[in-house]
């Protein structure tokens, strides 16, 4: 007879880590769900792309670059913020990201803060 606590079976302390670690994988995805949607906002905003191009925008530019898209997100909300992308304690995938924005959106960044400052906006 077989039960959960012989081969094949996960005993109870795998079940519970199993759940430990569904639950973090969980709380990051919430964390990081506003900023990729904010970072997808800002695109649609800046470039006129609808909802499924600004994400493959965003997906593009993370594999391109190897960064991971979450990082990417935040560091392009922070820019489009008017926040500094570099903090002192920031890790080096979050400086990575930073120089990224920079590269691929910052000159459409301005040139919408030229024309809103333009238009009083």
């Amino acid at each position: 007879m077989m039960d959960e606590f012989t081969e094949g079976g996960q005993g109870p302390d795998l079940e519970w880590m199993d759940l430990a670690e569904e639950a973090g994988q969980l709380r990051e995805a919430m964390s990081t769900r506003a900023p990729i949607e904010q970072a997808k906002g800002i695109l649609m905003t800046l470039r006129g792309f609808d909802s499924e191009t600004a994400w493959a925008e965003l997906k593009r530019a993370s594999s391109e670059e190897n960064v991971k898209l979450r990082d990417l997100a935040f560091a392009l909300v922070s820019f489009t913020g008017g926040r500094s992308v570099r903090r002192a304690n920031e890790a080096p995938a979050s400086l990575a990201a930073a120089a990224v924005v920079k590269r691929r959106w910052a000159p459409t960044v301005r040139a919408s803060r030229a024309r809103a400052a333009k238009t009083g906006r």
